[in-house]
């Protein structure tokens, strides 16, 4: 998935951004970049983020910030489209932690809801 900055400062927005310790430990493993692209991440990298934004780990504060970053993130898709609770939060859930790469995966997700 394309990403509006370089991919180290995409890793230095969401340190920045976010104090919960589950979060900071875990980027270093699920943020990831799209092997032989510039400016992407791992599908599972996308729907990370996502679910962080959907739930903050019970934290209202890193909900929110989750969806800050995501939105400046990934500015052509808007968080605020997505319903809570909802189907694609399901499917993301699924695919977030998928091996390897399923872009073309996500798209069609992304093209069905």
């Amino acid at each position: 998935m394309k990403i509006t900055t370089s991919f180290e400062e995409s890793v230095n927005l969401l340190h920045g951004a976010m104090s919960h310790a589950t979060f900071v430990e875990a980027i270093r493993d699920h943020w990831q970049p799209r092997p032989e692209y510039e400016q992407e991440v791992l599908a599972s990298s996308w729907c990370w983020l996502f679910c962080w934004g959907m739930t903050g780990n019970g934290s209202q504060i890193h909900r929110l910030a989750a969806q800050e970053d995501f939105n400046e993130i990934f500015p052509a898709i808007n968080f605020g489209r997505f319903r809570v609770g909802g189907e694609f939060h399901t499917e993301a859930r699924d695919m977030r932690y998928r091996p390897g790469d399923d872009e073309d995966g996500l798209c069609a997700l992304l093209l069905k809801h």
